[in-house]
């Protein structure tokens, strides 16, 4: 009776512990060189396309929206700080992957990603109470060069 009270609480321990993932990749580009064009002002990049960066974030929350670690410096590139989810908390997997843009780019305020390439992984545990969000991206760096007004 003793030893099958121990299995049952071991079992019941390992059970607690364990928890499930779920891994993806994305296939999606976007344009090699972005246009920012207005009637009146045309930017121009400097594009390294040699040579790619990468970068690698990962947060932990627990309950879902209590933030347990993680990076707190994002960027704010399109498509990756998406607040439409929740406007209190926010899409965490975006700000995660906010925060790969961020240090793949080295922090650099006048530099862009160009087809950038997500590999994310949602990790469970505990039954649902802890989510580990990782996402690696990689992609070509591309520097503001110049911006000047078009003569019409």
């Amino acid at each position: 009776m003793k030893n099958l009270i121990i299995i049952s609480a071991l079992l019941a321990a390992t059970a607690l512990i364990s928890g499930c993932s779920s891994y993806s990749k994305t296939g999606q580009t976007v344009p090699v060189a972005p246009v920012v064009q207005s009637p009146v002002f045309k930017a121009d990049y400097n594009v390294n396309l040699t040579d790619t960066k990468s970068g690698d974030s990962k947060a932990t929350y627990l309950f879902g929206f209590l933030k347990v670690s993680g990076d707190s410096i994002f960027s704010e590139a399109a498509n990756t700080t998406d607040m439409s989810t929740s406007p209190i908390l926010g899409n965490r997997l975006s700000q995660v992957r906010a925060a790969a843009v961020y240090k793949a780019l080295d922090g650099k305020t006048n530099a862009y990603l160009l087809n950038p390439q997500y590999k994310t992984a949602v990790s469970t545990y505990l039954f649902g109470l802890v989510k580990t969000y990782r996402v690696q991206v990689t992609g070509y760096e591309a520097t503001l060069k110049d911006i000047r007004q078009i003569n019409n």
